[in-house]
């Protein structure tokens, strides 16, 4: 199930189904089905690679800002991995754009709103590697003065239903299941909520991460150019769907 979620993942950049639409035309040998084709492959180029459009679905899905107020304490907070790459050659891990989870993270621990961190992150990719990234990030977080008393380690979740099911036996085993924050990204959190709930597990949401503001603004004449990397971001949008839609099928049987 995790390799074919993984490959499965593929096939939800928009950008994708432009390349089919170019090769079908490229091999169609009549003309009207290859004009036809062509203006199919236009059509999806130019509604998926809109800023303004995929701008304000993520605003309308992403979970709001929550802060914490001043007396808000809570046993543990559990960090989702996905905001680390390794490099194979190099043998080095890097931190990717997700990385405020981890800023965010560091921070609610450093203001006293959780008194310990759970991070749960293993090997999240098809190919074989050593890499586990719960082991870097505990390393990150032991270099910013974080005890390692304080930090717990679930280094085998390969994806959000295992870092939830890792998780719960971490958060059994301290006795904190009814104290706990949840830190991942904004757009990433409705579907973990849902997943860690069905786990059994009760979480304080804290978004991080946003990828567009949570705020509406005025859109300018940039918002409605055509961008490669808005097509790339509707792949994270239309995971998250799905993920939402299987959810509550599974939920219906």
């Amino acid at each position: 199930m995790f390799i074919l979620s993984k490959l499965f993942a593929y096939l939800l950049n928009p950008a994708a189904w432009v390349l089919v639409c170019l090769l079908i035309a490229w091999k169609t040998q009549r003309p009207f089905k290859r004009k036809r084709w062509l203006s199919i492959g236009l059509i999806i180029f130019l509604f998926f690679s809109n800023p303004f459009i995929l701008q304000r679905l993520i605003q309308t899905y992403q979970w709001p800002p929550a802060p914490f107020k001043a007396n808000e304490q809570y046993d543990a907070g559990v960090l989702l991995g996905g905001l680390m790459n390794y490099d194979d050659a190099a043998k080095e891990a890097y931190f990717n754009g997700a990385s405020d989870r981890f800023i965010q993270t560091l921070k609610l621990y450093k203001e006293g709103h959780i008194r310990k961190i759970i991070v749960s992150g293993g090997k999240g990719t098809l190919r074989d590697s050593p890499f586990r990234e719960a082991d870097y990030l505990v390393k990150n977080f032991q270099s910013m003065g974080v005890p390692g008393e304080d930090i717990l380690i679930d280094r085998e979740s390969r994806n959000t239903v295992e870092n939830a099911r890792y998780s719960h036996r971490i958060t059994d085993s301290i006795q904190s299941g009814k104290s706990i924050v949840l830190i991942t990204s904004a757009l990433h959190m409705p579907r973990s909520v849902k997943i860690f709930e069905r786990e059994g597990i009760k979480v304080r949401p804290f978004p991080a991460d946003y990828i567009t503001s949570p705020v509406n603004r005025t859109p300018s004449l940039t918002d409605f150019i055509p961008s490669a990397t808005i097509m790339g971001q509707w792949s994270m949008l239309i995971k998250e769907w799905i993920g939402i839609l299987s959810i509550n099928l599974q939920r219906g049987r």
